[in-house]
Parts: C-alpha cells; sequence; structure tokens
C-alpha cells in the first residue's frame, strides 16, 4: 500500500541580502509537526498541549522568525498527545515503524540507506482502538476455533478474515504495546499479543490485556530539517 507522500522542508534561508551570522542567531523552539516557532518553552509546552502534538525541537533561527538549522530534534515531549492525532513514521517505503520521537525516527531512517538523513515521516491518525484481549486462552470469538498457540490463531485470522478488531482496508494498522516506555510497535496483530503477553507471564486465565490499535492514514508527509553542525 504506497500513499502519496508529501515532502517539506523545515530549513527556511534568510534571504542574500538579509543573511544572519551566527551571532545574530536566537535558540526558539519549533513544532516537529506544524512547525510553529516561539522563543519561550512554556509557550511551545502549551501549543503541544492545546493542538496534541507531541514534541517540538529548539532551533536557531533570525530575529525575523527564519530557521536556519535544527539543534535538537524533540527537544521538548508531551506523551499525553503520543498517536492521537498524527503519528511519527519511518518514511521509507514498506516500513511504515512508528515512534514517540523525531530524533529516533531520523536515526532509524538513515539506518536503511546512507543517503536518507536528516528527515521523518507525519501521517494522520484516522481511528484509535484499545481493545482486551486474553492473556492464556487463543480463541476466534467470530467462529469459536481454538489453538495451543498465538501463531497458529494468527494464520487462522489472516485465511479466515475474522479479526477480533474493525478491519479498515483504506488504512494502514500498527498494533502497540502500551505498557512499553517505548511503545514497541508490530504490523501484525499476532506477534502485538505474543509480545504483550510477555510483560503478564504470571497472569491468571481469566486476565486480558490491552493491545492499542491504530488505523493510519497511508499518505506521508516527509519533513526534512537541517541539522546543527558546530
Amino acid at each position: 500500500m504506497e500513499g502519496n507522500n508529501q515532502t517539506v522542508t523545515l530549513r527556511n534561508e534568510a534571504d542574500s541580502e538579509n543573511g544572519a551570522n551566527p551571532t545574530d542567531l536566537n535558540v526558539m523552539f519549533q513544532c516537529d509537526f506544524c512547525q510553529f516557532l516561539c522563543e519561550e518553552e512554556c509557550e511551545m509546552l502549551s501549543h503541544l498541549k492545546q493542538d496534541v502534538h507531541s514534541s517540538a525541537s529548539s532551533v536557531y533561527a533570525t530575529s525575523k522568525g527564519k530557521v536556519r538549522c535544527v539543534i535538537e530534534l524533540s527537544f521538548l515531549q508531551c506523551p499525553d498527545a503520543f498517536f492521537k492525532k498524527v503519528a511519527i513514521v519511518c518514511p521509507k517505503i514498506g516500513c511504515f515503524k512508528l515512534f514517540t520521537s523525531a530524533r529516533y525516527c531520523a536515526n532509524h531512517f538513515a539506518n536503511h540507506r546512507p543517503e536518507n538523513v536528516n528527515a521523518y515521516g507525519l501521517v494522520d491518525v484516522e481511528v484509535t482502538e484499545n481493545i482486551l484481549y486474553p492473556v492464556k486462552i487463543n480463541v476466534c470469538d467470530e467462529c469459536g476455533y481454538e489453538t495451543n498457540t498465538m501463531p497458529q490463531l494468527g494464520r487462522h485470522y489472516y485465511v479466515s478474515g475474522h479479526q477480533p478488531y474493525a478491519l479498515r482496508p483504506e488504512c494502514v494498522m500498527r498494533y502497540i504495546c502500551a505498557y512499553c516506555s517505548t511503545y514497541c510497535d508490530f504490523h501484525k496483530f499476532n506477534r502485538a499479543v505474543i509480545h504483550i503477553r510477555e510483560h503478564f507471564k504470571k497472569a491468571g486465565p481469566g486476565d486480558t490485556v490491552k493491545v492499542m490499535i491504530l488505523s493510519l492514514s497511508e499518505d506521508i508527509k516527509i519533513i526534512k530539517f537541517q541539522p546543527y553542525e558546530s
């Protein structure tokens, strides 16, 4: 599934007649999602909370608000906004790995190919669903098929089309472990369940775990930036 990718560059070059020397630059904060720019950290944190954007970078900018380079990506974070409206994803076609930080995403993206530097991706979160799933029982709620292992149940889900959540073919589906501080994500439901169950090895037969399911737009906005070079 391939979307219509759009590229945005965060670097705003100063006009030649208004060129700024390094000593003329100010440390400011720029939202990683909408490029809102401000001088005060508290103002940026208020913006992140109000607009449900999860991070902002520290940047060097001119007095006229022209960003020259990024000092530190995702310098400020708002964890309450993770995966709420917009998600940070690897922009490589076919990867779509989720991140809570633009910095980690950019590092990951560069590992695909050396030329993939100084960029990260953004996608809209269409639907977020949290479902409770049994820790010990592997059974299909739709038809009653039961098996001993989650991989076998995963194959049943794939072949039969039965799923314990709503399928959205027009979206990219990702499955997240909310119990990991890094929000481990998976592109298959059964693999997410296998991982999450590792957090609850001592759970009883009737216990359940939460699986966060994201339905994401397939259209990635690629954000390019100019890093600071000392």
